[in-house]
């Protein structure tokens, strides 16, 4: 253990390797938040988990039955479940798709069975979400539940061709945004529709759930000012409506504001949301950046958390998802401040962890890599992290909560294949990747 010290900071730094890698990692008593992401919502926290005293092992590759396109990826206990259509030019947009099942330990197909969706509408993007007893599938437009024990169609709801997104799930209903304002909860067993929250007055972009409690927060903009963002929260025990958390210009003359909420998976341009009782606001000007975090139990509050960054006119990054920017999942944040010099190293990828129960960094990590990251998830004492870079290639990354130790990364995957969509239930993370959508293969990693 070695004491380094820079300017009104002291870091305590120790290394380790794992892999083919060497990361440091550092007690600080402070370090800049440093932010820009977009918008991100609907992973839930959940029970009945596999048993921590799984051991780590290598990944476990399973290669996918040819003549599919494959689309997505979702897990519960010891089953995986993998979604695909037919690789079949004459059946574009015939809206027939096929959920396969495979033991988790093994990797042995179970079952497979197909669907059709009685939508006539053409169908981009595709995901699954898997529970106890159901799969649920959503589409563009549509929302099904599938039997979790042999895949046949339960239910299926649309909105009368209104884009859909699925928020999350607990143990009787799902939560379904309906674009532009709505959302809705139907009854996991049968499809009944449940209670309906009314967001007349807006415009709505982007919609997840809170960790706590049945919450929503949503951003868009008000139907009298579209020039503004607008970000609410919905308490459903309150009959007050929705309550705003904060408002700021889209775009003025000389800077711009966005929402951050917590993304936990990019996939194909469509991301997917985790849970936080946060919302983070970033308005970046010429010369700086003011980032701002919000606690959605408390509509109208001021920020739980602010920070002023100042931005070097001569940086550059290769892109903007190289620049400085803010994650949230569940009830942290997490930063990267890139290829910076001067600090620590150059051409390395810094990660600090703020817990925005206390407001206080946890732990601050460097990572010798020249990547971004593009997705974080929290789920028990583990900080899971996906990278990518310029070359099309990405790695995971999970770190232990608490103390910021790396505990477990994948392989460097090259250019191609790529990873389509990923899922982790207990210790268990599973990853679809394919070559051109249809050569298929599910990696499936026990994570320590």
């Amino acid at each position: 253990m070695r004491a380094c010290t820079f300017p009104d900071h002291r870091y305590a730094a120790s290394s380790k390797r794992i892999g083919r890698f060497t990361t440091l990692s550092l007690s600080v008593t402070f370090m800049a938040l440093l932010a820009a992401c977009g918008p991100n919502t609907a992973v839930q926290k959940r029970s009945g988990l596999q048993s921590q005293a799984d051991s780590p092992r290598e990944t476990l590759k399973v290669s996918l039955p040819s003549g599919a396109n494959w689309q997505a990826v979702a897990i519960w206990g010891d089953d995986v479940y993998a979604l695909s259509y037919p690789d079949d030019a004459s059946m574009v947009g015939a809206l027939e798709y096929e959920l396969s099942a495979f033991e988790r330990g093994s990797g042995k197909q179970e079952w497979n069975a197909r669907f059709k969706l009685s939508s006539s509408l053409s169908v981009y993007y595709t995901s699954i979400v898997a529970t106890p007893e159901v799969v649920l599938f959503r589409s563009d437009y549509t929302v099904a539940a599938l039997s979790a024990r042999d895949g046949s169609m339960l239910w299926s709801v649309d909105d009368n061709a209104n884009s859909m997104m699925l928020l999350g799930f607990d143990d009787q209903y799902c939560y379904v945004f309906s674009y532009p304002s709505t959302i809705k909860s139907y009854a996991l067993a049968d499809g009944k529709e449940g209670s309906t929250w009314d967001f007349s007055n807006f415009y709505l972009n982007e919609c997840w759930m809170g960790q706590t409690g049945l919450r929503f927060v949503c951003s868009g903009q008000s139907m009298s000012s579209g020039d503004e963002l607008i970000v609410v929260a919905l308490d459903s025990t309150s009959q007050s409506g929705p309550q705003e958390i904060f408002r700021a210009p889209y775009y003025g003359y000389d800077s711009n504001s966005l929402a951050v909420g917590p993304v936990s998976y990019n996939s194909s341009g469509m991301p997917s949301y985790g849970r936080s009782d946060y919302v983070a606001k970033v308005t970046t000007g010429v010369d700086s950046a003011e980032i701002e975090v919000y606690s959605i139990a408390e509509p109208g509050a001021e920020p739980i958390w602010q920070k002023r960054v100042d931005i070097n006119p001569n940086d550059y990054y290769s892109s903007a998802y190289y620049a400085p920017k803010l994650l949230l999942s569940a009830g942290i944040g997490l930063t990267q401040q890139p290829n910076s010099t001067g600090v620590l190293l150059s051409s390395v990828l810094r990660l600090q962890l703020l817990d925005f129960s206390t407001a206080k960094p946890f732990w601050t990590s460097v990572l010798p890599i020249n990547d971004y990251i593009d997705s974080i998830r929290s789920f028990g004492n583990r900080v899971l992290i996906h990278t990518r870079n310029d070359m099309g290639s990405d790695r995971w990354y999970a770190f232990d909560r608490d103390s910021g130790e790396l505990l477990w990364s994948s392989e460097q995957s090259s250019s191609a294949p790529t990873t389509r969509s990923m899922a982790v239930h207990g210790n268990t993370l599973v990853r679809l990747t394919t070559l051109d959508w249809v050569q298929g293969e599910l990696l499936i990693d026990t994570l320590p």
